[in-house]
C-alpha cells in the first residue's frame, strides 16, 4: 500500500496553535501571581490583627497601671498633707513613711518620674528609698500624673495600632494587586475560549473569532507585564 501523504498543517491551524498556547500560559502564570499575592495579603491580614490584638491588651494594662498610680497618688499626697498638720513626732513620721514607701516601691517608674521625684531614692534598698527628702515630697504635692504622663504609658500601645494599622495599610495595597492579576487572568480564558471557538468552526466566523482571541490576549499580556511580579 503506498504511503500517503500527510496532510500539511494550515497557517489557520498554526494561529489557533499559538492563540492556545499563550492563553493558557498567560493564565496560569496570572493565576499563580494572584494567589502568591493574595496570600501575602491574607498573612498582612492576620498580622495586623494580632499587632492590634497585642495593641489593645497593651492599652488595657497601661490604663489599669495609670488608674493605680493615680489612686496610689492621691493615698501619698493625702499623707503628706496630714504629716505636715499633725503634732505628733510619731505620726508624722509614719505617714512620711508610708508615703515614701507608695512612691519608691508601688508607684511605676513613669509615675514616679512624672511627678518629679528624684530618681535616685527610687531604690529597692530601703535605706536609700528611706532617704527620700521631705522637701521633695512636699514639692510633688504641686506636680499631677497629666496628659503627658497618660501619653506616655500608652506609648507602646499606640505605637502597636500604628503598626496594625500600617500593616493592614500592606494587606490592602497587596490584596488589590492579586485581584488586578485575577481580573487580568480573565482576559487570558476569554482568549481560551474565543481560540476554541475558532477551532471548531467551519465558516468564515471563525477568523473573527480568532481576532477577538489575539486582541483578548496582546490586552491580557501587556496588563500582565505592567503588573509588579511576586518574587519569593
Amino acid at each position: 500500500m503506498a504511503n500517503e501523504p500527510e496532510p500539511k498543517t494550515s497557517l489557520y491551524e498554526v494561529l489557533t496553535a499559538i492563540l492556545l498556547g499563550f492563553g493558557a500560559l498567560g493564565g496560569a502564570w496570572a493565576s499563580y501571581q494572584s494567589n502568591q499575592w493574595g496570600g501575602t495579603a491574607t498573612a498582612d491580614y492576620g498580622k495586623a490583627a494580632t499587632t492590634a490584638t497585642r495593641g489593645s491588651t497593651s492599652m488595657n494594662v497601661a490604663m489599669t497601671n495609670a488608674a493605680q498610680d493615680s489612686q496610689l497618688d492621691l493615698q501619698a499626697k493625702q499623707l503628706i498633707v496630714n504629716a505636715s498638720l499633725v503634732k505628733d513626732p510619731v505620726e508624722k513620721e509614719r505617714d512620711l513613711f508610708i508615703a515614701k514607701y507608695l512612691y519608691t516601691r508601688k508607684i511605676s517608674p513613669t509615675g514616679y518620674a512624672a511627678l518629679g521625684l528624684p530618681a535616685m531614692y527610687r531604690s529597692k534598698d530601703d535605706n536609700v528609698a528611706e532617704q527620700l527628702p521631705e522637701d521633695a515630697l512636699v514639692k510633688s504635692l504641686d506636680a499631677e500624673l497629666d496628659d503627658k504622663y497618660i501619653a506616655t504609658m500608652l506609648k507602646a500601645g499606640t505605637e502597636q495600632f500604628a503598626d496594625a494599622d500600617k500593616v493592614f495599610k500592606e494587606g490592602e495595597d497587596v490584596s488589590s494587586t492579586s485581584t488586578l492579576f485575577g481580573l487580568d487572568g480573565m482576559f487570558f480564558t476569554v482568549s481560551l475560549f474565543l481560540g476554541g471557538m475558532a477551532l471548531v468552526l467551519k465558516s468564515h466566523l471563525r477568523w473573527g473569532f480568532m481576532a477577538g482571541g489575539y486582541l483578548s490576549l496582546l490586552f491580557g499580556l501587556v496588563k500582565l507585564l505592567t503588573l509588579p511580579w511576586y518574587h519569593a
